[in-house]
């Protein structure tokens, strides 16, 4: 196990496994590299620092200053031990240029005092992966462009002292912003892995009145199926292609998932009435494993 930027000792045991654990606290990379190529799996932590009053200045890991960087770790690792898993606990985002070189990435975010255990269950497979990312890993730093006015905002004319952010991207954020613009992230938001041979079989779309269906296939493992809905007029520029309105875990070999849409699911606020308005005209229906991963299409009419 490689900690990048972290203090540690070095230390060897098994947990009565017949397993000899080497933690290499990485100070520097090629230190880190001689404990992964001698070992059969190389597991790398990472983390970023957040908290009440001070945000991260980056999507980078926390790097202690005293140690090599967790990104250089990842690198040099992942290029002399083809097994490599990154364990990132991070508040957020993280850039992950380094993605080609890891076997696989577990993103716990923030875990809890029980994280060593969680992280080596899944690790041994007594547990399959089965969540799935509620938000999106993009490609570089303030991909969507965000402009000072918007973030962190200017001065304000009114609130000396303060700054004033101005939210013109209005619904286009997050994985709206990555659909309005045909970019593809790093990581979508809902992607997530799991143990198996093959990739869920999505089939059998049904659309009646505001009832969705479908059935689910899996070899193995578990998948967590969203439906997506794009509103009539989604090719306005400031109208969201798709907004996602359920989601369901399954872990059966064949799951059939129904959903009924709600008034509040086919509506848009009304600002001069000031309450929810359902609007009216042909939705299209997605269904997939991530905001990109779309398996199934069809259109309602509200």
């Amino acid at each position: 196990m490689l900690g990048g930027g972290g203090e540690g000792v070095g230390d060897k045991g098994g947990g009565g496994l017949g397993l000899d654990v080497v933690y290499e606290p990485a100070a520097t990379v090629h230190a880190a590299v001689k404990a992964a190529s001698s070992a059969d799996v190389a597991i790398i932590f990472g983390s970023a620092h957040s908290g009440e009053g001070h945000d991260r200045l980056d999507l980078l890991f926390y790097n202690d200053p005293e140690y090599a960087t967790t990104e250089d770790v990842i690198a040099a690792v992942g290029a002399v031990q083809p097994k490599t898993v990154v364990v990132a606990a991070v508040p957020g985002q993280i850039l992950t240029d380094w993605r080609d070189k890891a076997a696989a990435i577990l993103v716990p975010f923030l875990p809890g005092e029980q994280y060593g255990n969680a992280i080596a269950d899944v690790v041994f497979g007594d547990v399959t992966p089965q969540a799935k990312l509620p938000l999106t890993f993009p490609n570089k730093e303030n991909e969507q462009g965000m402009t000072q006015a918007q973030w962190p905002g200017l001065n304000s004319s009114e609130f000396a002292g303060h700054l004033e952010s101005h939210y013109t991207e209005g619904q286009i954020v997050g994985y709206r912003w990555y659909d309005k613009h045909g970019v593809k992230p790093a990581y979508a938001f809902g992607h997530g892995l799991t143990y198996s041979t093959e990739p869920a079989a999505y089939t059998d779309l049904a659309i009646a009145g505001r009832i969705i269906s479908f059935k689910v296939g899996l070899a193995g493992g578990c998948d967590t199926p969203q439906i997506y809905i794009g509103y009539p007029g989604a090719s306005n520029p400031t109208v969201p292609t798709k907004v996602l309105r359920a989601f369901k875990k399954t872990c059966a070999k064949t799951t059939q998932v129904s959903y009924t849409l709600t008034d509040r699911d086919v509506s848009n606020w009304d600002v001069v009435g000031k309450a929810w308005k359902v609007t009216t005209g042909t939705y299209t229906v997605y269904v997939g494993s991530s905001s990109q991963d779309i398996h199934l299409k069809g259109q309602m009419v509200v």
